[in-house]
């Protein structure tokens, strides 16, 4: 798995997985879940709304950045970092 991001206590990683489409997985206070590039939860149990929210607010303003790694991830390039949110 390679870290893209980490902001505010929440760790972004990127792998391939089995889940259908471009995702990523966070990580929070002992949370851990897999994300679409919308936000919304593909697999994750009681990630709180919070970090939920912070996610959707970074994938916002980094969703070019977000598919641009996915592409990578797809042809077996390495990821590049994406900007926190601040």
């Amino acid at each position: 798995m390679s870290k893209v991001s980490s902001f505010f206590g929440i760790t972004v990683e990127m792998r391939e997985s089995d889940f259908p489409g471009p995702n990523f997985f966070a990580h929070y206070d002992g949370y851990q879940g897999c994300f679409d590039f919308e936000g919304i939860p593909i697999c994750t149990f009681n990630f709180p709304d919070t970090a939920v929210s912070l996610l959707k607010s970074w994938i916002n303003t980094n969703r070019l950045e977000l598919m641009i790694n996915w592409t990578r991830l797809e042809t077996g390039l390495k990821l590049s970092p994406i900007t926190p949110l601040k």
